[in-house]
């Protein structure tokens, strides 16, 4: 029987099989930020499994109904971008007036903290 005639192809010519492989997917969880705020807050503490994952679930709807409300803002404005002030009015309808004055104040230093890094420095004299 001559080699080339065999059955099966050589090792690095096999085709592959017809069954379709699973397709892999990440999945968005905020377990380890959850963690780090856990370890800010109470460093001596320890968090459960269980509480983990339902705080991941908490956030996650929080993060899809502020994201729909935007949305659904940008839209009634005729606008294809979302903007800091599209979020901000979703968590004033989402969120209790005490609860926002304290996000609005947060994001309001971290937005001014982001922008200070793309400003040059003032203290440089120039020849």
């Amino acid at each position: 029987m001559n080699p080339s005639s065999s059955q099966h192809p050589p090792a690095n010519r096999r085709r592959r099989s017809n069954i379709p492989t699973a397709v892999i997917r990440r999945v968005t969880t905020f377990n380890r930020y959850i963690r780090i705020v856990q370890k800010q807050v109470h460093p001596h503490c320890r968090i459960a499994s269980a509480t983990l994952t339902s705080m991941n679930a908490i956030v996650n709807t929080l993060f899809d109904r502020i994201g729909m409300e935007a949305t659904d803002l940008a839209r009634k404005e005729k606008r294809s971008t979302l903007l800091c002030r599209d979020v901000a009015y979703a968590c004033r309808f989402l969120f209790p007036e005490s609860v926002f004055s304290s996000i609005d104040k947060f994001g309001n230093e971290n937005i001014s903290k982001y922008e200070a890094t793309f400003q040059p420095d003032t203290d440089e004299t120039l020849p």
